[in-house]
């Protein structure tokens, strides 16, 4: 395969930045801290984490162990236990997947880098390979966010006291390396030949940054509460739809529980939908991953067009989504002495999916180097 200086020297340079990402995310996922939880007041101030495989395996090992040991154990104390790990095994679930395939890819990727270093290969397939890694592990994240986010203010006595459960230093370097990686991605845009304008790649990379923060941080802040005495203030996640019993004291009530439940849950499963395919399909045809797979079996594909029809999906099915889960949780689980409200996040990913879509029709009505040409006509002989 024939390249230009200019290309095999960017060969170089970007599969060994790739290379050095790769690793780091790799490693700080697997083996990192996941979890952090941490406390502070006027004088103390603590924190501690669960590590990487041992932390997941140790938590459900506990789990067993204090089921097999329950005798004269309150039944409030062993729901609330049980409560506690739902996020865990839903964890223990996501960590199994996604380092079998973080392991397939992370491979894949090596090889691939090496066969672009020896010019057997193109550099948009290992750009490929390389995304293809890294957004399991931003779902990763989003999933640990989804399960153990949480700000709480505690004021008391003219003493302030802070807890935060968030992620851990392993995937925080996970995530530093991935947004450098994709940085390297998008840089390609502009250096290596395209046949889309300037403007075009502008916006492109706008959208697949904004895309992936979406992707990453769309559950964290969704509803905060406050007590009525505004001693205590709480951020948190949309969870504990699923991790929470409904507390009834009637049948009518219970029913509108068991109803706000559903539409929850139903809002939830929306927003997973659009920015886990929608979303992610977005980087993807900016990248122009899919447009590879499209052109291999020969259908023709038209990158803008693609991403704007994705564009508009992903705002549908994350607005819709975001606005039914938090509205439903904040009305299931208010009480009088709480305030229930939408909080800051939600509407920082409508507003971002506002923008990717603009962008989106925006590369719609500007790029036209996807589009199929019109056969030339050839002019017929005039008669002798």
């Amino acid at each position: 395969m024939e390249i230009s200086k200019k290309e095999r020297i960017l060969n170089i340079i970007f599969t060994c930045v790739i290379f050095v990402t790769i690793t780091m995310t790799y490693f700080g996922t697997l083996f990192g801290n996941l979890v952090e939880i941490s406390s502070s007041n006027a004088d103390l101030s603590r924190s501690y984490s669960f590590f990487g495989t041992n932390s997941v395996i140790k938590q459900i090992q506990n789990f067993f162990e204090f089921i097999q040991n329950t005798s004269g154990v309150p039944t409030d104390i062993i729901n609330q236990y049980i409560q506690s790990m739902f996020g865990w095994f839903v964890i223990f679930i996501a960590y199994i997947v996604v380092a079998i395939i973080m392991t397939v890819f992370f491979i894949m990727t090596i090889i691939r880098g090496a066969q672009v270093l020896a010019n057997k290969r193109s550099s948009k397939d290992l750009f490929a390979t390389y995304a293809k890694f890294v957004f399991p592990f931003f779902n990763f994240v989003m999933i640990v966010l989804l399960c153990f986010w949480s700000h709480t203010t505690l004021s008391q006595s003219g003493i302030t006291y802070y807890g935060d459960t968030s992620i851990g230093s392993g995937l925080v370097m996970g995530l530093v390396a991935s947004f450098i990686g994709l940085s390297v991605l998008i840089a390609g845009k502009f250096l290596y030949p395209s046949k889309r304008p300037l403007i075009v790649r502008i916006f492109s990379s706008a959208m697949i940054v904004l895309s992936t923060i979406v992707l990453v941080y769309v559950f964290i802040d969704g509803v905060k509460y406050t007590s009525l005495d505004l001693t205590v203030k709480t951020e948190s996640t949309v969870f504990k739809i699923f991790s929470q019993v409904i507390t009834a004291s009637s049948i009518s009530e219970l029913q509108q529980g068991i109803l706000k439940m559903s539409i929850g849950i139903m809002g939830f499963v929306l927003t997973i939908i659009g920015v886990n395919s929608f979303v992610r399909n977005i980087c993807f045809d900016e990248f122009e991953i899919n447009e590879e797979r499209y052109l291999k079996v020969g259908r023709n594909f038209n990158t803008a067009q693609h991403s704007m029809v994705q564009a508009i999906l992903a705002f549908a099915f994350t607005t819709v989504g975001l606005l039914l889960s938090t509205i439903m949780y904040c009305s299931l689980y208010y009480t009088p002495a709480t305030v229930y409200h939408v909080s800051t996040m939600p509407v920082v990913v409508i507003i971002m999916l506002s923008i990717v879509l603009g962008f989106a029709i925006a590369n719609k009505c500007i790029d036209h180097s996807g589009e199929e040409q019109p056969a030339k006509v050839e002019p017929e002989p005039k008669a002798e």
